[in-house]
């Protein structure tokens, strides 16, 4: 997903590709697996700005007007700045489901997953 400032031209889209934001500067975390090779991809005239510390990536988005990625875990684990929208990208290939394989014993654990 896409979090968006409210003022951004794009923030009443209900969902969005990544070329529709194509070309914009992003603030991103480093390591991003296979989504880093995606997004370098399809959204080659975007200029990725890192941030290594997680911290600091979290003063930067409350800070920012720039768009980041957030997900649908993740969303609930960081205070969402007031004044952004949150919009899902409907691109399949970010669009991935991931299996988890638990002992009976500890899946409760990781029930919210």
């Amino acid at each position: 997903m896409f979090s968006l400032p409210k003022s951004h031209p794009k923030a009443s889209a209900k969902s969005l590709h990544l070329s529709d934001i194509n070309g914009q500067n992003m603030i991103v975390m480093p390591n991003l697996g296979f989504w880093r090779d995606i997004i370098d991809t399809e959204m080659p005239d975007s200029r990725f700005l890192e941030q290594t510390d997680r911290t600091s990536f979290e003063e930067l988005i409350q800070a920012s007007v720039l768009p980041y990625f957030i997900t649908n875990l993740s969303i609930d684990d960081y205070m969402l700045p007031k004044d952004r929208v949150v919009i899902p990208i409907v691109d399949d290939k970010v669009n991935v489901t991931f299996y988890l394989v638990a002992k009976e014993e500890t899946h409760r654990k990781y029930f919210k997953l």
